[in-house]
């Protein structure tokens, strides 16, 4: 374990060592080394024994913060691709993926730690460096800047520790980056449904989970309004029986609906998982519901 500190030490040390004052020759073995350990770390990643290490201490953060670009450490594109490159070697390894994708999961949107996962760290990088508005990612230099804020305020923690307290290092379960610019999306699925609207077409990941929680959203939704009518404001009447109801959800509801009737369009196919999960059943009943309260809108 001394070993693997050490190796991330030496690794992540701040670039001044190739500054100008160098010879050619000297930066020329300082990169080679870096290189030959970033190898080596990679392939201690694969084995069961050191992932384990890297995900239950703060090493698999720190690897997080060279990609973010953490102050305190180097940030050569070599180094940065040598930590994703590792951070893809957690995440693939049958014992600890899942737990990495988790826990990087907490800064990173999960369409970013599945870019690393499946297209590999070349992939991520650009994205990362990048911006991105698409039904399964949003993305650009502000979210990058709170992301960086976040994880030295967890790394700069992780320093003042001694080493034995940071081969155990836990984040609180209730930790996650909060993004000012995701607080008012709705995120269904792995996607963005303001955004999925916008682009309906758009090659979707995942399209049948995305289907079941915008059903069991709209579910959940359109029941607020049929018991009690809580949150309903009546606007005008449109006839002696009738009358249009607007509630604090209706967008919600709206865009959730629209989501899922594109989506049957475009996916034919997922029309027969309305009946498999009961929403067909469901949503006559509803359709009774709402006559019987009266309802329209």
């Amino acid at each position: 374990q001394k070993i693997l500190w050490r190796l991330l030490r030496v690794l992540e040390r701040p670039d001044q060592e190739m500054s100008e004052d160098k010879h050619a020759n000297e930066t020329q073995i300082i990169l080679l080394r870096q290189q030959k350990g970033w190898a080596l770390l990679e392939a201690l990643s694969s084995s069961p024994s050191i992932a384990s290490q890297l995900v239950e201490s703060a090493g698999w953060m720190e690897l997080l913060g060279i990609i973010a670009g953490y102050s305190g450490f180097t940030k050569t594109l070599m180094a940065r691709q040598g930590a994703a490159k590792a951070l893809s070697r957690l995440l693939w390894d049958p014992e600890t993926g899942s737990m990495t994708a988790s826990l990087i999961q907490r800064f990173l949107p999960n369409a970013m730690v599945m870019l690393l996962k499946e297209e590999g760290p070349d992939s991520m990088l650009n994205i990362f460096d990048s911006e991105s508005e698409t039904p399964e990612l949003i993305w650009d230099s502000e979210m990058r800047r709170e992301l960086r804020n976040s994880l030295a305020e967890k790394l700069d923690d992780c320093f003042k520790m001694d080493q034995s307290s940071m081969a155990s290092y836990n984040l609180h379960p209730a930790f996650r980056v909060k993004y000012v610019k995701l607080e008012e999306e709705l995120y269904l699925g792995g996607v963005y449904v303001r955004l999925y609207l916008k682009e309906p077409t758009y090659h979707l990941r995942d399209p049948t989970t995305f289907l079941k929680q915008l059903l069991g959203r709209w579910s959940q939704e359109i029941k607020l309004f049929i018991p009690s009518k809580v949150g309903v404001k009546k606007l005008t009447r449109l006839n002696d029986s009738k009358q249009e109801v607007v509630t604090t959800k209706e967008d919600q509801l709206e865009l959730v609906t629209s989501a899922i009737v594109y989506l049957c369009k475009i996916h034919d196919g997922l029309c027969d998982k309305l009946a498999e999960w009961g929403y067909i059943t469901q949503s006559l009943q509803l359709l009774h519901d709402v006559l019987i309260a009266d309802m329209v809108g």
